[in-house]
């Protein structure tokens, strides 16, 4: 019986995994090695994971009336730009995707024999239109005028100013977006690594690529943004546990942003974690974009994040600061 198309491809994967342990010295098999990890992470990920499901207790609007807060937080939230991933499964008609993985795990495949430690669809790298998304941003900060929205104090935190931390996700596609858009002042500002902003979703592209402790390589980033003392990757814990879920994240994310001395955290992140956060910290009865919709690729999106008995966001201090979500699916009364 023939071989499918798809198992033709994982036939030759598997040759090529396989001849490279024969041939190849200890560095390629230390290569090897991590790709079998990464492998093994994602599928088990996209089978057995329970990022997604977790109980929900988002604050009642009338116990958001009832606090007083505590502390406070402005959050300025950049979601990545376009990645490989979203250009095989998320753009142009459907009927191409199963043609657009064949070609992207040929990719795979390519890189496998050339022992290159990266990948196409696992931790998904940003992809030239992601690329000029983050370019896009930079350019639109390096002026001096105002932004789509927002107030002139997000925009001198985006700009590098006032009292601002820049922090993201450990996963390559926000670290590139983040590196490339933030390049005021010089030398451009540093960046600390969360696992805790690790994408919520069981899909490969979300395993994240780096070690503890360490920030991983981004490709088509130039080194004079993305050297290695510009990233503290003291809080990247790897890869988020295969039966964790993404709530635990966001809280440890509110403690870590709470516990901060600056009074804007500027969050490089991902679609639906940032979705969950506005479920999660939303009254329940309140019905807000945030819950509905992305965050456009590129895009900033300024909160207030609040702390009493509950953590909590009013809905009036969600504003879009570059591009805001991406409505194009909102229907219009």
């Amino acid at each position: 019986m023939p071989l499918t198309l798809y198992e033709a491809v994982a036939t030759a994967l598997l040759c090529a995994s396989c001849c490279s342990w024969i041939l190849l010295d200890a560095a390629s098999i230390h290569v090897l090695l991590g790709k079998a990890r990464l492998y093994a992470s994602g599928f088990l990920l996209m089978f057995v994971g329970r990022d997604k499901r977790w109980r929900r207790k988002p604050p009642s609007q009338s116990d958001v009336q009832a606090q007083t807060a505590t502390k406070s937080k402005k959050l300025l939230f950049l979601r990545h730009g376009e990645s490989e991933w979203n250009l095989v499964f998320n753009k142009g008609p459907k009927p191409l995707i199963p043609f657009k993985l064949v070609a992207a795990l040929l990719r795979e495949l390519r890189m496998l024999v050339a022992l290159d430690p990266g990948s196409v669809l696992f931790d998904s790298p940003l992809n030239m239109e992601g690329l000029e998304q983050a370019q896009e941003l930079a350019r639109a900060l390096k002026g001096d005028g105002p932004l789509d929205g927002g107030d002139a104090a997000d925009a001198e935190a985006l700009r590098g100013g006032g009292s601002a931390v820049i922090c993201s996700s450990n996963m390559r596609r926000a670290l590139q977006t983040a590196a490339v858009a933030f390049q005021r002042p010089q030398p451009p500002p540093r960046i600390h690594i969360l696992s805790c902003l690790q994408e919520i979703s069981t899909n490969v592209d979300t395993v994240a690529l780096a070690a503890p402790g360490e920030a991983p390589l981004l490709p088509r980033v130039p080194p004079d943004l993305s050297f290695p003392k510009r990233f503290d990757a003291s809080r990247n814990a790897g890869t988020k546990p295969l039966r964790g879920h993404g709530g635990e994240r966001l809280k440890a994310f509110c403690d870590w942003a709470m516990a901060r001395p600056e009074a804007t955290v500027v969050v490089a992140g991902h679609s639906l974690w940032f979705q969950s956060f506005f479920r999660e910290y939303l009254p329940a009865e309140a019905e807000h974009d945030g819950k509905r919709f992305k965050v456009a690729n590129g895009g900033v999106v300024a909160c207030v994040l609040e702390r009493g008995s509950v953590d909590f966001v009013r809905p009036e201090s969600i504003k879009a600061v570059h591009k805001g979500f991406d409505l194009k699916k909102k229907k219009v009364a």
